[in-house]
Order: structure tokens, then sequence, then C-alpha cells
């Protein structure tokens, strides 16, 4: 059932509820109408407010999947692969591969930049070590050394 049934549902029903709440009051005739027409301007409302949801969905898709595809494209056009991003970022900490224990190797669009970068994160004793290489140039975007606690 759409969102515009629903509330439109809703409005009715208070509505009716109403009415028969005020059928015992000499009333109930005169406001009985005036809110069943609150009620339909309600539900008219809601009908609107969906409809302009939809085609506000509608309009953005179109972009969304082409912003989709332009990424998926960068990707598949990454100049190093993901062991020659390891390797930049163990080099750049002048740390030998067997040394390091590798928790995430990842390809990640970065928003900023609009550019695709591999996240290398590694481990070599008690300190941990985050780099960010760019997937076309290979060139270190980000880094940082903490010691675990």
């Amino acid at each position: 059932m759409s969102i515009s049934k629903t509330l439109a549902g809703m409005a009715m029903a208070t509505a009716m509820a109403l009415t028969v709440s005020l059928a015992g009051c000499g009333q109930a005739q005169q406001q009985a109408p005036a809110a069943q027409e609150q009620a339909q301007e309600q539900a008219a409302t809601a009908q609107d407010q969906a409809k302009e949801q939809a085609t506000t969905a509608q309009e953005q898709a179109p972009a969304a999947q082409e912003q989709a595809q332009t990424q998926q494209t960068q990707a598949q056009e990454a100049q190093i692969t993901v062991e020659q991003a390891k390797a930049a970022a163990l080099a750049d900490a002048g740390i030998a591969e067997s040394d390091a224990q590798f928790v995430q190797t990842e390809l990640d669009f970065d928003d900023d930049t609009g550019t695709y970068k591999y996240e290398i994160d590694f481990h070599v004793g008690m300190t941990e070590y985050e780099y960010d290489i760019d997937c076309n140039t290979g060139a270190i975007i980000a880094k940082s050394v903490e010691a675990d606690d």
C-alpha cells in the first residue's frame, strides 16, 4: 500500500471516529462535516507530498546512476595494484613485509577528491600504521602511525 493511500485511510478513519464520538452531542451534525472536510484536506496534502517525493526520487536516480558508473570506471582504470599499494606503504614506513600484519587492504572512493584510493592498515608489534594510497599514481595521500594501547 502506498504512503498516500495509508495517510488518506488514516485521515478518513480519524474523521469517522470523530463523527461517532460526537453522535451523542447536539453539535454532531454540524461538526461531523467539518471534521470530514478537514480529514479530506489532510489526505489530499499527504497525497501531494507523496507524489512530490516520488518525482524527486525519479529525477535524482539518473544522476546517481551516472556517478556510480563513473566511480566504477575509475576503479577499473586503477594504475597500481593493491600489492603495489602495500609495497609503497611498507617502503614509506621502512618495514619489511614479513614483519607486518595487514588488517585492511581495500579500494575505496574518496568523496573529497572524487578519486579512488587504497586504504592500507597494518600492525607491527604494538604500532598501527594507516595509509591512503592514490590508486592511479601510487602517491601517499595520507598516513598515520599510532602506538596501540
